[in-house]
């Protein structure tokens, strides 16, 4: 049984997946597979260095000038909106410049560490010429190359380029040009790169996703707020589409059964994607600390069909609910590491979404209900 950890992208909002990491490590969940996208296959390299704690202290030390730097003229961008609409017109560079990221990568990531890692990593981006998903890997994937994919090995020499190369927001960073490729950021096409982690030979996933199944509105009120949750939309859906994908393919006769566990804020997290304010970056993180962890679940057979039992971490002990298929569940039992709820006869029984919410974040898994009374 091959778990993967899959981690998706936004940038400063990352930070929480520091978090939930942490977490996970603290319960010795281990890792055979780690993929990541953007912001995501930084987190994903430190894990297959292990690197956790340090990731961990990475973030909390972050700042936006370790990351990027604005390549207006500061004369220019006084004269907001019209010296800047001038400028991203007429300038065939981006708007920001990522080369303090590539000095960060320099003096954190250690190559000998990850290139003999046991952990299969796998980082994503996209190619705007062939069009191509390109995937970088430490080890073989079971389907290398094809139609809509190229696979790169990974090699100490290459690691920070293929980083560099998930990381480019189209418009806001250049595209990182490697061969004949200009690679972008790999979240443009599958954000939670579920694909790779399957053909890697994964059988049980665990996805971090950064943001809430949907925001509030009181969430959005500004014209930052506006343009964050649009980015937002265009990432989420992007993952929550590779998800059910991969969730439907499970009903395929003949095609593997893969376990996906989906960890994911309540609330819109505090970043924008490129705000590296130290406060927001460490309330992040405590969310990600806190968020629900699913370890086990079993049936009970009940008078009136089934009992579920829960067992993990984080369940924070009478606030939260639970979900399956979005009807609400009715608990008689929730602890901090517990809880137990009543199944009826009528729930199906191949596709089910099981959803445990606290008030800091949900996790949701694929669920299926045991069939007759036999348990």
């Amino acid at each position: 049984m091959k778990n993967a950890l899959i981690l998706s992208g936004g940038g400063a909002k990352a930070a929480y997946e520091a978090g939930v990491v942490q977490s996970l490590n603290q319960l010795d969940f281990s890792f055979d597979i780690v993929t990541g996208t953007s912001a995501g296959a930084f987190n994903a390299t430190l894990i297959a260095g292990n690197q956790q704690t340090q990731l961990l202290d990475l973030w909390r030390n972050i700042s936006a000038s370790d990351i990027y730097r604005l390549r207006i003229p500061l004369w220019l961008a006084f004269l907001i909106p019209s010296g800047l609409i001038y400028w991203i017109v007429n300038s065939k560079k981006a708007i920001y410049d990522n080369k303090p990221f590539l000095k960060l990568l320099q003096n954190t990531i250690d190559f000998k560490k990850i290139i003999e890692s046991q952990i299969h990593l796998i980082i994503i981006a996209d190619d705007l010429v062939s069009k191509k998903r390109v995937t970088f890997t430490n080890k073989t994937l079971i389907r290398g190359d094809s139609p809509k994919r190229l696979a790169i090995p990974l090699t100490a020499a290459n690691i920070i380029d293929a980083i560099l190369a998930s990381v480019p927001i189209p418009g806001l960073f250049s595209p990182f040009p490697m061969n004949q490729h200009m690679l972008v950021d790999g979240g443009l096409t599958h954000n939670a790169p579920i694909g790779a982690a399957i053909d890697a030979g994964a059988d049980r996933l665990y996805c971090i996703l950064n943001s809430p199944v949907r925001p509030r509105i009181s969430e959005i009120s500004t014209i930052p707020d506006i343009v964050n949750a649009s980015l937002d939309m265009m990432i989420t859906s992007m993952m929550e589409s590779d998800i059910l994908e991969a969730r439907l393919k499970n009903l395929v006769t003949g095609k593997k059964h893969v376990d996906i566990h989906v960890i994911r804020p309540l609330k819109a997290l505090p970043p924008a994607t490129l705000e590296f304010n130290p406060e927001k970056i460490e309330e992040a993180i405590k969310i990600g600390l806190k968020a629900p962890i699913l370890q086990h679940i079993s049936f009970k057979e009940a008078r009136s069909g089934f009992r579920l039992e829960i067992q993990g971490y984080n369940f924070e002990s009478s606030k939260g609910k639970v979900f399956i298929n979005q009807s609400e569940m009715e608990m008689t039992r929730w602890t901090e590491k517990e809880i137990i709820i009543e199944i009826p006869e009528n729930i199906p029984t191949n596709f089910n979404i099981l959803t445990i919410q606290t008030s800091v974040g949900t996790i949701d898994k694929n669920l299926e209900i045991p069939r007759g009374k036999s348990v």
